[in-house]
């Protein structure tokens, strides 16, 4: 009996979407942040980034870069199959008070290193990336 509830308060916490909910913070020097945000989640800029974006897994795991929607809808992460719920402090989570898109790309050390209104080719935040010195040593150490 002990035991069948016990296995039923985890079940429930596992499915929580709580239980899920990360802080930005706890990305910090683990992985680079990209952050997506429009006013909803039909905005035909996100759209096109994220259809752009899930080509490209690869890349996106080798510069530990993990993506972010976040809209007056919530906000979730860009998991190549699917989105699920994310809940962050460090931002205002699906509080978007302004019409139109924005890419934010956030690095290692936690600080906004692009902000734009467009969306981006993967490209330029692949060079963006690349060139900076945490990067440089990620590539260094892995060959």
């Amino acid at each position: 009996m002990y035991l069948n509830k016990l296995l039923l308060i985890i079940s429930l916490l596992l499915n929580s979407p709580s239980f899920f909910a990360q802080d930005l913070e706890t990305l910090r020097w683990k992985n680079r942040i990209l952050v997506l945000e429009a006013e909803d989640d039909n905005n035909p800029d996100l759209l096109e980034q994220i259809n752009v974006f899930r080509k490209l897994k690869p890349e996106f795991e080798d510069r530990k870069l993990l993506i972010f929607k976040n809209t007056n809808e919530g906000c979730n992460q860009l998991e190549w199959e699917s989105l699920r719920a994310f809940q962050a402090r460090s931002w205002n989570c699906g509080r978007i008070k302004r019409d139109g898109f924005q890419v934010k790309l956030i690095g290692l050390d936690g600080s906004v290193k692009l902000a734009r209104t467009r969306p981006l080719k993967p490209a330029k935040i692949f060079e963006l990336i690349d060139r900076m010195p945490m990067r440089k040593a990620e590539l260094r150490t892995k060959n």
